[in-house]
């Protein structure tokens, strides 16, 4: 072998041994939350670019576990492990209490967070204060059968399905999709027919996509721990459930905290090189680009701290608003003729005083002109009744969509109202809101009277059924 051959060959082992390997792609105007103890000896809320440039400090009392909102006007985190549930924008200002529970994951449809205390679930409007018991562990047959756990982790954008984490396979059980003896499983639970139960895998940490439409868990084994994702469509058969990421676990490859960015493409997650204490191990936070294959994914930490429970933001930075914004308190109505009325609120979540709202309705068919809207107040909290026409109207499901306008507000607001009639209405139920109902419930259905025409009427009856039960002469 010459010099010359030497050289290359020298060269060559140079040149695949020393050089870094490429980066893997990361959405480039990203942007992730974390908690991590770099500081101060305790866990804080950080924020950082997708590529981990930048790392920036937003909390000061500690923080755990924070959770982008779907619009990224919000981040979402527990105080510390026992402490409530705060929320805080990206640039570290308006930070406020507004929930006692611990935060576990946002609505997508975008009508607030979901926090827990126990076994019961509560949905908490950032924006407005507004808190409502959304559901509890025992609405679902088999957990309250069993008095199973639930760790309740996502809903899917229709609102139909719930991932979380529970002890119902415990010692064996035969839920929807088959017989499963596991101490922790994923589920999915079904608010359509909540005596069923679908197994998932063996695991925790389960989370949807945006759409709804994929799941993905922590993938419990003895020595690893991958990213296992399902189609939602195929909970009977799982015929899809596959890694979506599966590093060995020597390679920083042991992985937890799964979160699927706003918009549907990314993941971020924590791993460490098979250490399992989430409080203390080195966790690393990656990328991954859905879809790429169970290796495809970039390291964006490198301190030795605890670094975990990554959420990725991609798009613009929320903005301060100039002028009022209106918000809905309720994404959609339900009307059925004898419930009136239907309320809706809107919220102004900006600065400013909202100007009175103005309500237009756009029909879903030709069938128009059953809903009325009668709005009330002004400033900042404003009400809209409403209520329904049916008159002569066949039995069946209607649709209209209300916009709500100001004249100062930078946006406007729309809902949809579902009207269920269960046959043909002949009564009209619209009643004014300041009108003397004189015994007679809203909604046109009557209520007993107590005048004198009751006893008349009364002793008229009795006379006629004498006469029809005398003996025929």
């Amino acid at each position: 072998m010459n010099s010359t051959t030497t050289y290359l060959l020298v060269l060559l082992v140079a040149l695949s041994v020393g050089t870094p390997p490429a980066r893997a792609e990361v959405p480039a105007n990203g942007w992730i939350t974390f908690a991590s103890k770099r500081q101060d000896g305790r866990r804080e809320i950080y924020l950082m670019k997708a590529d981990g440039a930048g790392v920036t400090r937003l909390t000061f009392d500690g923080g755990e576990d924070p959770k982008w909102s779907p619009n990224g006007a919000w981040i979402a985190y527990q105080k510390n492990d026992i402490g409530p549930t705060m929320v805080i924008r990206w640039d570290g200002s308006d930070k406020k209490q507004v929930h006692q529970g611990q935060p576990m994951f946002w609505m997508q449809d975008g009508s607030g967070l979901v926090t827990n205390v126990g076994f019961d679930y509560y949905l908490v409007d950032p924006d407005t204060g507004k808190t409502k018991l959304l559901f509890k562990r025992d609405d679902f047959d088999q957990l309250r059968k069993r008095k199973a756990s639930l760790v309740a982790t996502g809903i899917s954008r229709d609102g139909r399905w719930l991932i979380g984490q529970s002890t119902v396979y415990a010692g064996g059980n035969a839920g929807s999709n088959g017989m499963f003896d596991n101490t922790s499983s994923v589920v999915v639970l079904d608010f359509k027919d909540r005596s069923k139960v679908y197994y998932v895998g063996n695991g925790c940490e389960g989370t949807f996509n945006p759409a709804g439409t994929t799941m993905y868990h922590v993938r419990g084994l003895d020595a690893e721990r991958d990213l296992y994702q399902l189609r939602t469509d195929d909970l009977k058969d799982r015929a899809s459930y596959k890694p979506e990421v599966a590093v060995p676990a020597a390679e920083f490859g042991y992985e937890y905290f799964p979160s699927v960015s706003n918009d549907g493409k990314w993941m971020a997650y924590g791993a460490t090189t098979g250490c399992h204490d989430h409080d203390n191990c080195d966790y690393e936070i990656f990328i991954h680009k859905i879809g790429t294959g169970p290796l495809g994914r970039t390291r964006v930490t490198t301190n030795t701290a605890n670094d975990r429970w990554p959420s990725l933001w991609v798009g613009p930075l929320w903005k301060r608003p100039s002028q009022p914004l209106m918000k809905l308190g309720l994404q959609q109505l339900s009307l059925d003729p004898g419930t009136q009325p239907g309320i809706q609120e809107v919220y102004n979540i900006g600065p400013g005083d909202l100007q009175p709202v103005t309500a237009s309705v756009a029909y879903a068919d030709a069938r128009g002109g059953w809903l009325k809207s009668v709005l009330a107040g002004s400033g900042n909290k404003q009400r809209i009744e409403h209520r329904v026409v049916v008159d002569g109207l066949p039995a069946g499901s209607y649709q209209a969509t209300v916009t709500l306008s100001a004249a100062n507000a930078s946006n406007s607001v729309s809902y949809q109202v579902r009207l269920l009639t269960h046959k043909t209405e002949t009564i009209s139920n619209v009643v004014p809101p300041d009108a003397d109902l004189g015994g007679c419930a809203v909604g046109g259905v009557a209520q007993p009277q107590t005048g004198p025409l009751y006893p008349v009427m009364g002793l008229l009856v009795l006379v006629l059924l004498r006469r029809r039960r005398r003996p025929l002469s």
